[in-house]
C-alpha cells in the first residue's frame, strides 16, 4: 500500500488523479480564453487616414494660396493673425487622395 502513494505522490502531486487533471484542464482551457481574448480584442490594426478636406487660405486679390491647412480652426487662425496686413479668404479643397475619387 505504500508504494502506491508513493507512486500516487510522484506523478499527481499528493492529490487524487481526477482532481489534479482538472486542476491541469481548468489552467489549459483558462490561457486559451486569455490568449483568445486578447487577440480579438487586441489586434486591431489603426492605420492613419488622409485628410478628406484642405483649407487653402488665399488672399482676394492672389491667385496661389498663401497656407494650407488640415483643421479649419488653424486656418481661421491665421487670417486672424494677419488681418490686419491682408484681406483673406479660407477656401475648402477636397485632398487629392480622397477615397471618393478613385
Amino acid at each position: 500500500m505504500e508504494f502506491y502513494y508513493w507512486i500516487s505522490n510522484i506523478f499527481y502531486g499528493g492529490c487524487d488523479s481526477n482532481l489534479g487533471n482538472m486542476a491541469a484542464y481548468q489552467m489549459v482551457k483558462n490561457t486559451f480564453a486569455a490568449l483568445y481574448f486578447l487577440f480579438l480584442c487586441g489586434c486591431t490594426i489603426l492605420v492613419p487616414q488622409p485628410p478628406t478636406h484642405l483649407y487653402y487660405v488665399i488672399d482676394i486679390h492672389g491667385t496661389e494660396p498663401d497656407a494650407q491647412f488640415v483643421d479649419k480652426g488653424d486656418a481661421q487662425e491665421y487670417v486672424e493673425k494677419y488681418k490686419e496686413f491682408h484681406t483673406y479668404r479660407i477656401v475648402k479643397a477636397q485632398h487629392y487622395t480622397n477615397p471618393s475619387e478613385n
